[in-house]
This record gives structure tokens, C-alpha cells and sequence, in this order.
């Protein structure tokens, strides 16, 4: 969605990564499982901002741009989240989410895995 790119614009100072390293360093997360045990209730960094993808459904964090809050959701092999920054709604979407293989990078391809990918540090 619209609002998606600039969602991750506000959080990343992002380095892309990009050919056949990319794609050997990284596995697509297709399950809530995985997803759970790899990325959720950890904190989710980016430049200046942080968020926590919480176990409970919401989102939480803290942006240049002011709070960040939402909801999250598996659906198939997507996470799906509605947010909102300094308590203003800045979009709903479904993502492709790909984790290293050292498990401390994120990332996170916006509108099922048809935008640009944006890189998160997991800590």
C-alpha cells in the first residue's frame, strides 16, 4: 500500500543487499512459528527508530517521526500489520520477511514481496 514505503522510509537508514549473496545469506519466513521464534518480542532497530513486534499482536516503538503502535497478523506466508505513527494511521500491509542466517538482520519486502526490500537489525 501507498502508506507502506513510507512507513519503512521513516524507520531505515537501510542498506540493501542484493544478488546471489542475498539470496543465500537469507531464508523466507513462511511460518507464524519461525516468525514467532526469530523475530517477534525482540527489538527491531533501523537508524534512530526501534519497534517490538509483541507476541500479544500489537506493535510498539519509537520513531524520528514520533510513536509507533499497531496490530500484527500471520496470514499464510505474509505478516500483515495496520500501523500508526505519533497516533496517526500510516497504512496497512502484508510482507515478505527474509532472516539471515545468523538470525541479526531483518528484511522486510513490502506489498507481498513486490517492493523494494528494507533491512532491519534484530536485536
Amino acid at each position: 500500500m501507498k502508506h507502506t514505503s513510507k512507513f519503512t522510509a521513516l524507520l531505515i537508514a537501510a542498506t540493501l543487499v542484493a544478488g546471489p549473496a542475498f539470496s543465500e545469506s537469507f531464508k523466507r519466513i513462511r511460518k507464524e512459528a519461525d516468525y514467532r521464534a526469530m523475530v517477534v518480542d525482540r527489538t527491531i532497530t533501523a537508524g534512530s527508530g526501534s519497534f517490538i513486534v509483541h507476541s500479544n499482536g500489537t506493535i510498539s516503538g519509537q520513531i524520528p517521526s514520533g510513536a509507533l503502535s499497531g496490530k500484527w497478523q500471520w496470514n499464510q506466508k505474509f505478516f500483515c500489520r495496520t500501523i500508526a505513527v505519533a497516533g496517526k494511521t500510516a497504512g496497512t500491509g502484508c510482507t515478505v520477511i527474509k532472516v539471515s542466517k545468523d538470525g541479526k538482520t531483518l528484511v522486510v519486502i513490502g506489498d507481498k514481496g513486490k517492493a523494494e526490500p528494507k533491512t532491519y537489525t534484530i536485536n
